[in-house]
């Protein structure tokens, strides 16, 4: 059988591109032939000449080659049924209500209904049982199943790519190894710099818990695509603004260096490995990528444990940040509506949470950590749970 994926297949710094990259290799290994379909979003789109993109620029799709299976690997409200194809959609979400439940607007039913445009579908792909409920209870009536992002083979050695980073405490610039030098406990974190993922309240904490401490630093690897859009100027600036608006009794000595350019795969791993812990305050997240490849090096999370991250989050591998869930307050999207539900920190959790993770910063086993997200996430068993799902709704290939 024929096989074709729909995704934005060179889209930086983009949840659904970093996870399809992983999964091709899953739903190719299945099907007889596989083609490809890139979705370009209007400016957001940049392709790179490298082997990943070489290959799936001479495999695109031709005007005569039928599918007998479709996969669209994006947002509903923006992917594409094909007709006499069994349709696949693979997609995810970080609140506990979907866009076109019972509760939302008549704008946002009439205009991103995603229930009505899910239920379009012959089969619903998502990445945790957390997106697989939310979708049950918005209305999403057509079979879903749970298939979660597939690890890669990385390299956990450090490469020889000095990142540059600015500290926006002092106005510094500085090499990664050369932070890695001065610090002796480094925090990281990447993702879009937008309201859901909580920057400003992780540095907030972070700058109030070792402000007065020069040997403590905080990474962060921050990306302006999404629905959220700031320039990299902007995303720095705003933060040098938020940070002199935090009061302390004397001057800043931790140091939190930042990065809003796109970097390769090896330089994330130069990150990641060169952190003591992987930090996200995130409010919620879909597919909780960064959090998996940290884990997947053996570096511990320190991460309130709801959403997808429920599904891999636990004692041995992370220190949890007390959270309790509540309506939205920010709204930075079209997909979020007052009745939709995310996660909220309790007063000094965040505090308690990293002063926890200096005791225990030698408790946490790295071949543990790194042993058991594989016996979760690894390529093969990925691999064997998709062609079960395809055996179950298509039947033998």
């Amino acid at each position: 059988m024929k096989l074709l994926i729909r995704g934005p297949f060179f889209l930086k710094g983009n949840g659904y591109a970093s996870a399809l990259k992983a999964h091709i290799n899953v739903f190719a290994d299945v099907f007889e032939q596989t083609k490809f379909e890139n979705f370009k979003p209007i400016g957001l789109n940049e392709v790179e000449s490298n082997s990943y993109n070489d290959f799936i620029t001479k495999n695109l799709i031709s005007s005569n080659w039928k599918p007998d299976v479709t996969i669209n690997y994006l947002a509903p409200n923006v992917a594409q049924k094909y007709r006499g194809c069994f349709n696949i959609i693979f997609t995810y979400w970080e609140t506990d209500l979907i866009p076109g439940n019972a509760n939302s607007s008549n704008r946002t039913k009439e205009k991103n209904n995603w229930v009505q445009q899910l239920n379009g579908y012959d089969l619903v792909l998502t990445a945790s049982s957390y997106a697989k409920q939310a979708f049950i209870d918005s209305g999403v009536v057509r079979p879903i199943e749970v298939l979660p992002w597939p690890l890669e083979e990385v390299s956990s050695e450090v490469n020889a790519l000095n990142t540059n980073f600015l500290n926006v405490i002092n106005g510094e610039e500085r090499g990664l190894f050369e932070i890695q030098a001065n610090s002796s406990f480094i925090l990281s974190s990447i993702g879009e710099y937008q309201a859901r993922k909580n920057f400003h309240q992780l540095i907030k904490n972070f700058i109030i818990t070792f402000y007065n401490d020069n040997s403590k630093a905080l990474i962060l690897k921050l990306s302006n695509t999404g629905v959220a859009f700031y320039k990299s100027n902007i995303i720095i600036q705003d933060i040098q603004h938020y940070i002199k608006s935090i009061k302390l009794p004397e001057p800043v000595r931790c140091s939190i260096y930042v990065s809003t350019e796109h970097l390769r795969k090896s330089e994330i791993i130069n990150i990641l490995q060169s952190s003591d812990y992987y930090i996200t305050t995130s409010r919620g997240e879909g597919m909780g990528g960064p959090v998996i490849e940290a884990l997947d090096l053996g570096v511990p999370v320190i991460s309130g444990w709801h959403t997808s991250l429920k599904d891999f989050l636990n004692h041995s591998n992370s220190i949890q940040i007390d959270h309790y869930s509540d309506y939205i307050q920010e709204k930075n999207s079209v997909h979020y509506e007052d009745h939709q539900q995310c996660a909220y920190y309790r007063d000094g959790s965040i505090q308690q949470s990293l002063v926890e993770s200096l005791e225990r910063s030698q408790s946490f086993s790295k071949e543990k950590i790194k042993k058991e997200i594989n016996s979760l996430l690894g390529m093969e068993r990925n691999k064997q749970l998709f062609n079960k799902i395809i055996k179950q709704y298509i039947g033998q290939i």
